[in-house]
C-alpha cells in the first residue's frame, strides 16, 4: 500500500519540479539573466559581503557604493524563489518514502531510513537558509529597508 501512495507522490513531485525549473529558467530568461549565474556578490571581498548581507538580512542602512551590488543581488535572489518551493516539494517526496523504508526488515532500508530522515533535516535547513535570504531581497526590492 505504502509503496503505490510514495510511488504516486514521487511521480507528482517529479513532475512538479520539472515545472518549477522550467518556470524558474523562462523567469531568468524574460530577465535578461542566465540562469546559472554567478551571485552580483562574487567580485567582493569576503568581509565587505559578511557586512553586506548582514546588513541586507537585518533591515539596516546598505552603503550607497553598495547599494547597486545589492539592488542586483535582490533581484537574481527573487528570481530564484523556485529554490524554495522545489525544495519543499523534495521534502514531500522523501517524507513519501519513510514508510516504506521503516516497514522493510532489511538492514540496507534501515540505513536508507536514516540517511533519508538526515538528508530531510538538512534540506530543512537548508530551506530556512534560502527562505531567509529571499525575505531578506523583497524586502529590500520594496525599499522597506533604510536608505544610506
Amino acid at each position: 500500500m505504502w509503496g503505490a501512495i510514495g510511488g504516486g507522490v514521487d511521480l507528482a513531485g517529479v513532475v512538479i519540479l520539472v515545472v518549477i525549473w522550467i518556470r524558474m529558467a523562462n523567469a531568468y530568461q524574460r530577465a535578461g539573466v542566465r540562469f546559472l549565474a554567478m551571485s552580483a556578490l562574487v567580485g567582493l571581498p569576503s568581509a565587505v559581503r559578511k557586512r553586506l548581507m548582514s546588513a541586507i538580512r537585518h533591515g539596516d542602512v546598505v552603503p550607497a557604493e553598495l547599494q547597486d551590488v545589492a539592488l542586483r543581488w535582490a533581484h537574481q535572489e527573487v528570481l530564484r524563489r523556485g529554490v524554495c518551493w522545489s525544495s519543499i516539494v523534495g521534502m514531500v517526496m522523501m517524507v513519501s518514502g519513510l514508510p516504506t523504508l521503516f516497514a522493510s526488515t532489511e538492514r540496507l532500508s534501515a540505513v536508507a531510513f536514516w540517511l533519508d530522515l538526515v538528508v530531510l533535516c538538512g534540506m530543512v535547513l537548508a530551506f530556512v537558509y534560502v527562505w531567509r535570504d529571499q525575505l531578506a531581497a523583497a524586502r529590500l526590492l520594496r525599499g522597506s529597508s533604510r536608505p544610506a
